[in-house]
């Protein structure tokens, strides 16, 4: 049974720090087709992880169409970083910057799982969830992209639509995903947020206000950027 804050749950999240940490310094300074290898490398290890944990519940007889299509945010977060990685385009990266910063940092602290350490279910929850923040940090401080003016609004907007999808799919499946009808079974931040319907507006004011905190120190680099320039 999986212990939260337990020895390999700390294990987990100080192991993910540190490979973030090399990600962010390790780029620098190298060649453009480095760079590149290095993005290929983090796309294919994200790809391969989610291929075989899918190939794991087909042949364990779990997958279930209710519950293992990847439709959970931090699930589409995967997915966009890989984009980003392979591509360097602004959207996916603004994507992968506020879910996987606002999303997955959360699923990380109070994960969605009941297998302990050395499972392979735990192996494949933290190097999911785990390599979109090594991604990101790698795309920031290795790549030098960050989310532009206007990014806010636009990850909001996504998000809603992508809301509103994920909405009609778990009405016609009977499903759940990204916990739009009940509540997770493990414990997560929404126990602290009311009952269903309920908590889908703190949930939705928390993810805004996660935004844009995420947005604020690039923010206030923009605003003294401006100062400097008119002052000079």
């Amino acid at each position: 049974m999986f212990e939260l804050f337990g020895l390999p749950h700390i294990g987990a999240l100080g192991a993910i720090a540190a490979v973030a940490l090399a990600a962010a310094l390790a780029p620098r300074p190298v060649s453009a087709a480095r760079l590149r290898r290095v993005s290929l490398v983090l796309a294919l290890a994200l790809l391969a992880n989610e291929a075989v944990w899918h190939g794991y519940q087909f042949c364990n007889g779990t997958w279930q169409v209710e519950s293992s299509l990847p439709l959970h945010l931090c699930d589409a977060a995967v997915f966009v970083s890989v984009v980003a990685l392979l591509t360097q385009r602004q959207v996916p990266y603004e994507l992968a910057y506020f879910w996987g910063l606002g999303g997955s940092s959360q699923a990380l602290v109070t994960p969605g799982i009941t297998a302990s350490f050395p499972s392979y279910e735990f192996f494949r929850y933290f190097c999911s969830h785990g390599g979109i923040i090594v991604v990101v940090a790698y795309l920031t401080f290795g790549r030098r992209m960050r989310p532009r003016p206007g990014s806010v609004a636009r990850t909001i907007a996504i998000s809603a639509v992508y809301m509103v999808v994920v909405g009609v799919v778990n009405k016609w499946l009977s499903a759940n995903y990204m916990f739009i009808c009940r509540k997770p079974e493990t414990a997560s931040v929404i126990d602290v947020l009311g009952n269903w319907p309920w908590y889908l507006l703190p949930l939705a004011a928390t993810a805004v206000g996660s935004m844009l905190l995420l947005y604020l120190p690039y923010y206030i680099l923009d605003l003294r950027r401006r100062r400097a320039a008119f002052q000079s």
